[in-house]
Parts: structure tokens; sequence; C-alpha cells
């Protein structure tokens, strides 16, 4: 087990015991809810993690675009600059066209 995976509070255990005579025993579980709980609780931290990730990503998507806006504003070059963005979304749109008439 890693360290990141150690829980608090959860330990992944469980006991196992054999039961009966020699020819017919039987093995029996023994604190298994402790097992399971720790499972659990396992996958519930790593989907929150999952999801934090996740939120992190969406959340720099729209700082990155207001970056490249303040960069494009700023610049002393802004015609030159907006032009190559027309240019750019001139090939995306011409692109996308020659995709739908291929597909």
């Amino acid at each position: 087990m890693t360290p990141a995976e150690k829980l608090a509070g959860a330990e992944p255990a469980a006991g196992f015991r054999w039961t009966g005579k020699p020819g017919d025993l039987k093995l029996e579980t023994d604190n298994a809810g402790a097992l399971e709980g720790y499972l659990s609780l396992l996958a519930f931290e790593r989907e929150q993690r999952r999801v934090e990730l996740l939120q992190e990503s969406v959340m720099e998507k729209p700082r990155a675009s207001r970056e490249v806006i303040e960069s494009i504003r700023v610049s002393p070059c802004v015609k030159q600059r907006q032009e190559e963005l027309r240019r750019l979304e001139e090939l995306q749109r011409q692109q996308r066209e020659a995709e739908a008439a291929q597909g």
C-alpha cells in the first residue's frame, strides 16, 4: 500500500478462520465489513481526487483564455495580431468545412 493510499481510521483488514473437523472444514470470514469499508473509502477518495483535478482543469481554461486575450489587447501590434487571429479563424473554418465534406 502506498502512503497516499493510507486512510485515517480505515484499515485494509479481514480475518479468516477454519471451522469444523478435518475432512469437513469450512472457511469463514471475520470482520469482512472492515475491508469493504476500507475499499469503499479508498474508491471515494480516488474519485474525489479525480473530480478535484477536473475542476482545476476547468478553472485553468478560462484563465488561459483571459491571458491570451489580454496579451492580444496589450500588444503594440494589435492590428497585426487581429489579422493573424482572423486568418487562423478562417483556416479553422475552412478545415471544418473540408472535414464535413469528407465525412
